[in-house]
């Protein structure tokens, strides 16, 4: 008995044709219980009925109506479909490798998408087109209206202005604006000197007395001239006087906002327009301008004739008026208009402060007003008004021999 009991303890050695025979791995990590077990039969339903709950009878929904807004749209070329396909492969890709998981799957696909969309308006940011506005409307009909007055005493400036088409004169100006509904000038009899723009009916009116108050004070004031320089003075402040009017329509029409007094404002436009323009006739509507500040006041630089209802008026006092305009023409050139400070015309301690004022309201044109000019038209009439333009128009001792000879000076 002992001797088979030590037999049996001795390990059992395989046949020399199993030594290198190597068992298949399911074997192995089967349990010796399960290796002859069957497995049940499972049959399983088709994938479309599981859990399929009957559909219910809907009623067809009306078409919707078309709108006629009209929305951005989308151009589907090459970049955006590449871009389109390298999104849908990167999601298949990655849903593959992390398809263990439902939970980390979702997680993927959500990321996955929401990279997807910023790629994607990166790759279309340049096939983006948006629905152009409509161009704005243009209008450039132009009306110049003389109504006879009732007063003889008026009638002369009435056959006067018609005769010469005075309003015509100023059509090369208007064209250069982009009017939404053109513009209509009219002179008429007023019952007091004036001039003015009629809001929302794009209609500036000036009034026959103002020409007869210009013409009898250039008259009055101004012997020591010729009759030629006093009828280029009066023909340039009533120039003014109409780019001060067409900036008023000018804001009124094209919404512009005004930040402080609408006349200072109304003058800027004027004056700004005038020294931006290259008509050799500038300077004398500067001078006309300057007669039409003085014009009311026999001492231009005392305040005896002002009532105290002057300072209360909605427009400033003729003096600051003034200032202000020899003020933007130093700041816009020093050198072409250094005279009026060498002069005594304008104080050195406004001076300085000029071409400050001159930038900002420079800034503020740029921005505001120049975008509604017709650029076409304004190239145009800047070339004509160069070839036409005298280099000495403006240098100092050429209007010192005015002033001498009774031309374009000071009064």
């Amino acid at each position: 008995m002992l001797s088979n009991r030590k037999l049996l303890k001795v390990p059992l050695k395989r046949p020399p044709a199993l030594n290198n025979r190597k068992l298949p791995k399911v074997l192995l990590k089967q349990r010796p219980a399960q290796r002859n077990r069957k497995l049940p039969k499972v049959t399983l339903k088709p994938r479309l009925q599981r859990n399929r709950k009957p559909l219910k009878a809907t009623r067809k929904r009306p078409p919707r109506r078309r709108s006629n807004t009209k929305v951005i749209g989308l151009r589907l070329d090459s970049h955006l479909l590449a871009a389109l396909t390298a999104i849908l492969k990167g999601q298949q890709l990655l849903s593959f490798y992390f398809s263990r998981g439902k939970q980390m799957k979702q997680k993927v696909r959500v990321g996955v998408c929401g990279l997807g969309l910023v790629l994607l308006l990166a790759a279309c940011c340049d096939s983006v087109e948006t629905v152009a506005k409509p161009a704005p409307k243009i209008d450039k009909t132009f009306k110049f209206v003389y109504t006879p007055p009732k007063n003889p005493d008026l009638k002369p400036y009435y056959e006067l202005l018609q005769a010469n088409k005075a309003q015509e004169g100023m059509e090369p100006i208007l064209a250069l604006v982009n009017w939404p509904s053109g513009m209509t000038m009219e002179t008429k009899e007023c019952g007091q000197t004036n001039a003015f723009y009629w809001p929302g009916k794009s209609l500036i009116v000036t009034c026959y007395e103002m020409y007869k108050d210009f013409h009898e004070k250039a008259e009055a004031q101004m012997q020591h001239r010729t009759a030629e320089y006093r009828r280029k003075v009066s023909i340039g402040g009533m120039k003014f006087l109409f780019l001060h009017e067409l900036g008023h329509g000018f804001y009124d029409i094209f919404k512009v906002p005004i930040i402080g007094n609408p006349e200072d404002a109304a003058d800027a436009f004027a004056i700004y327009a005038l020294l931006k323009s290259k008509d050799p006739e500038v300077h004398w509507i500067l001078q006309g301008a300057k007669f039409f500040f003085m014009k009311n006041h026999e001492d231009f630089g005392s305040t005896k004739d002002l009532q105290f209802g002057s300072f209360a008026d909605a427009h400033p006092l003729h003096q600051q008026r003034y200032f202000n305009m020899l003020c933007f023409a130093y700041g816009s050139d020093s050198k072409r208009y250094g005279f009026l400070v060498d002069k005594g015309y304008l104080p050195p301690g406004r001076a300085k402060s000029c071409p400050q004022d001159w930038r900002r309201l420079d800034a503020g044109m740029q921005q505001l007003v120049i975008p509604h000019l017709d650029r076409a038209v304004l190239k145009k009439r800047q070339a004509m008004l160069s070839a036409k333009q005298e280099p000495e128009t403006y240098d100092a001792s050429t209007i010192k021999a005015l002033q001498q000879a009774g031309g374009a000076g000071a009064k």
